[in-house]
C-alpha cells in the first residue's frame, strides 16, 4: 500500500460489518478460498463506490485495493 508517497506495513485492517477488525496475521493463514472471496469483495466494492470502502487500515484509515484492482 502506498500512502502519501510513503511505503507503509499494513498490520490490521477494518472490515465492514459483519467482518470487523481483522489481522494481517489473520488474513495471510487463511485458506486461499476464503481470502479470495474477501479479495473480490474487495475489489467489487472499489469498482462500485469509491468513497465507500470495504476494508481500511486501521492505523491510517486509508482504504485497501487488492491486487487486481
Amino acid at each position: 500500500m502506498r500512502f502519501s508517497g510513503r511505503q507503509c506495513t499494513i498490520e490490521m485492517v477494518d472490515f465492514d460489518w459483519p467482518r470487523g477488525p481483522v489481522s494481517i496475521d489473520a488474513l495471510m493463514a487463511m485458506p486461499s478460498g476464503q481470502w479470495e472471496h474477501i479479495r473480490t469483495d474487495i475489489t467489487r466494492r472499489r469498482q462500485e463506490d469509491l468513497a465507500r470502502p470495504l476494508a481500511r487500515c486501521r492505523l491510517w484509515g486509508a482504504s485497501g485495493t487488492s491486487a487486481n484492482s
